[in-house]
């Protein structure tokens, strides 16, 4: 009998502590001003890239020159096995049934895209909840 009279003690007073030091109220009701640190002041004057002659940037789709024509491998000079690697490269059929398969692999990934920048936007966690499929 008194053990368990000792024990609901116990279990009561782990309680009472447990919710007092757990409240959901915060501790003081005026919020923490907080200011932005100000940007450092330097005396040095703006970083200027080096003088120099300016490089133009190269045109992504076009290909590098490669120098005078002798530069270049004449496809007779190149071994057996060379010349079946380059045929191999040369041979553009069949590239068809990829590219259209990308081609739709993209058409079916935008719609989920959109229909997620959409969602997003309107912010809208999950569209199942809102009876829309995406």
């Amino acid at each position: 009998m008194w053990r368990s009279i000792l024990l609901v003690v116990a279990v009561c007073s782990v309680l009472l502590v447990a919710a007092t030091s757990r409240s959901d109220s915060p501790a003081s009701t005026t919020a923490p001003s907080v200011a932005l640190p100000e940007p450092e002041p330097t005396l040095e004057p703006p970083v200027v890239p080096a003088a120099g002659p300016a490089v133009a940037q190269h045109d992504p789709f076009r290909p590098y020159d490669i120098g005078p024509s002798n530069a270049a491998w004449a496809y007779e000079v190149l071994t057996p096995e060379e010349q079946g690697t380059a045929d191999r490269g040369a041979e553009a059929t069949g590239w068809d049934t990829i590219n259209n398969g990308y081609a739709a692999a993209v058409r079916a990934r935008s719609v989920k895209a959109r229909a997620q920048a959409a969602a997003q936007r309107l912010g809208i966690d999950h569209l199942g909840d809102t009876g829309v499929i995406p």
